[in-house]
């Protein structure tokens, strides 16, 4: 009768409904009634004529379908409307079907934007600094739920007293099964929050005490101690619905009780908002000792590393503590093997399954660990690396030459056809983002003539410009290289142990322009192509194009139009240099017809 919210509680608000559950829900309720009293009782007038309105809407067409299958009313509809035809009945059911409906809605409306209104005046009167335009929409969303939550508990009351007095023995089967069904789903193991598991437990929760309470009406029929008809159907009816609203409930107060810092910052007037923690519960727990050796000694012997010890030294944290490096090693001085493990936070598993899919398809001469394993550690995704003894962390490095030959070994990495394709099926790549550049807006922007004149080449022209890069060849890319975590050893090259987020773009995409000759990309494309045939023939000019694409697209992606502008004839020269537009500037103005310029001799 009432949607489901986006995430299930399952057991889970039965475990939490402690006795300081139970206070801080009582404290907060007191503290909200406190602030505003009027929008909990009038929420829920809204709330239960909503209801009434929606199971009227719901039951009066089985009487329209009973009256046009008999062809007259039926004995209860005589005893309402007299002796009027079928076909006027039906019209004033249908009628009234209509009204419902419409009175259901207007109050689901009224009481949604009673809780905005409500929510918005005690945030308002509290008057906190810095309270961002998502935090009232929470604010307001945590309001409606509270709302509903008492709500639906006081509809819940009413409809057992009329069930009490309809058909008291159902009533008591009815406490019955919630307060044994309870106490199960606390027992059972969690499901996840927002999974299917948890959402079919919520459904099997209340259809499992429906069916009971229907198999409890059949006994009571075969004794002979059933009640009137519709005494039954009604009873059952308001059974149905409070299962479900409490199901519901435990829902909502399941969601509140995990939001509560949250919560106790919008609502009451002297608590801070304070940060969400930054470390994850989940991986510091994996390092405790009993749980440590439950997965890591396996994990270890199956890689024929059995008994290898953690370096703690070497533990290594990176995305605010959602990926976690461990170092094994022997405890024989003489044995130089040692593995590398990552291990990714559940939330961080896509991630994770992203740097897996590469490394997995990488060559020897990649400069990254070898992967040897991936698996799953306790819910969370683990990979493990080939790694050796006298590597150690490299701290972030500005070194030119060191930095400058990685770029090199990155442009020589080739990844293989059906990655490529699995990567430009899932990630929108360059061109595809520079065609969404509004060059209508950018042009009205520009401050100079020569800026303008620039645009209105570049605009001319973009179709052609990514036609062009849509054909060149393509590079791996990781954003951010120098602050990656990487590790050196004696004489060997850094290996970059962190491939998150990589990209397959083309090449020159995260050149450093700005930072670096043109002689030393023109070094790094020679020593390139000596390993990857694709990048022979491939031009400088080309290479330096891209760079300042891709940095015209960080400004595009930043909001920076001053920036964008800033680049626009630097950008039309590199375009005149690769010949995708022949320019002509005399006095310093550009001509644009169709995407190419008009050649003149200047």
């Amino acid at each position: 009768m009432s949607a489901m919210p986006a995430w299930s509680g399952d057991g889970a608000a039965l475990r939490s409904l402690s006795p300081d559950a139970v206070r801080w829900l009582w404290r907060m309720g007191r503290a909200l009634q406190a602030e505003l009293a009027w929008p909990a009782p009038l929420y829920t007038v809204l709330f239960i004529l909503s209801q009434i309105a929606l199971l009227l809407a719901l039951l009066l067409p089985w009487n329209i379908l009973a009256t046009l299958s008999l062809g007259h009313s039926s004995v209860r509809l005589q005893m309402i409307f007299g002796e009027l035809g079928s076909g006027t009945v039906v019209t004033i059911l249908m009628t009234l079907v209509l009204v419902c409906f419409v009175l259901h809605l207007a109050a689901e409306a009224g009481a949604a934007r009673l809780g905005r209104y409500a929510a918005a005046i005690i945030v308002e009167r509290h008057d906190k600094l810095g309270f961002s335009n998502s935090l009232r929409e929470q604010a307001s969303t945590y309001y409606r739920r509270f709302l509903r939550f008492f709500a639906m508990l006081a509809y819940c009351l009413i409809a057992a007293v009329l069930i009490g007095l309809s058909y008291p023995a159902l009533l008591v089967i009815l406490i019955a099964y919630v307060v044994a069904g309870t106490l199960l789903v606390s027992f059972l193991p969690l499901a996840a929050e927002q999974g299917v598991g948890a959402e079919l437990r919520g459904k099997g929760w209340w259809g499992l005490g429906f069916l009971l309470l229907v198999g409890w009406v059949i006994h009571d029929a075969w004794r002979g101690a059933m009640p009137q008809f519709w005494a039954v159907f009604m009873a059952l009816l308001l059974s149905r619905q409070i299962l479900i609203f409490l199901m519901l409930s435990a829902t909502i107060l399941a969601g509140l009780l995990r939001r509560k810092e949250r919560i106790e910052a919008l609502f009451l007037a002297d608590a801070p908002l304070r940060p969400a923690a930054r470390l994850e519960g989940g991986l510091p727990a994996l390092l405790a000792p009993p749980l440590r050796d439950n997965w890591l000694r396996p994990l270890l012997a199956d890689m024929g590393a059995r008994g290898f010890i953690l370096d703690e030294a070497a533990t290594q944290w990176a995305e605010r503590g959602k990926i976690l490096y461990l170092v094994a090693r022997s405890d024989d001085p003489g044995d130089r093997r040692a593995l590398l493990l990552k291990l990714f936070y559940q939330s961080l598993a896509g991630m994770g399954r992203h740097e897996r899919d590469l490394l997995q398809a990488a060559g020897t001469d990649w400069p990254a660990p070898e992967l040897l394993s991936a698996r799953e550690v306790e819910g969370h995704l683990a990979l493990v690396f080939r790694w050796r003894a006298d590597w150690s962390w490299l701290p972030a490095s500005k070194d030119r030459d060191l930095t400058l030959a990685l770029r090199e070994k990155l442009l020589a990495c080739e990844i293989p056809l059906d990655l490529a394709d699995r990567y430009t099926r899932s990630h929108q790549r360059l061109p595809q983002s520079l065609a969404r550049i509004d060059w209508s807006i950018l042009s009205g922007l520009a401050v100079t003539a020569e800026q303008a004149a620039a645009c209105a080449v570049l605009h001319g022209s973009w179709q052609t410009v990514l036609d062009w890069l849509a054909r060149q060849p393509s590079q791996i890319v990781l954003p951010l290289l120098t602050a990656r975590r990487m590790a050196e050893g004696t004489g060997d090259i850094p290996r970059i142990c962190n491939w998150t987020h990589w990209q397959w773009e083309p090449v020159g995409a995260d050149w450093p322009f700005r930072d670096r000759p043109e002689r030393e990309l023109q070094q790094c494309l020679e020593a390139a192509a000596r390993q990857r045939p694709a990048l022979a023939g491939f031009q400088v000019a080309d290479g330096l194009l891209v760079a300042l694409l891709a940095e015209f697209l960080r400004r595009n992606q930043a909001g920076d139009f001053s920036a964008m502008l800033g680049m626009v004839v630097q950008l039309e020269a590199a375009l005149v240099r690769c010949r995708l537009v022949e320019t002509c500037r005399p006095e310093g103005e550009a001509c644009s017809r169709a995407g190419k310029i008009c050649s003149m001799e200047v």
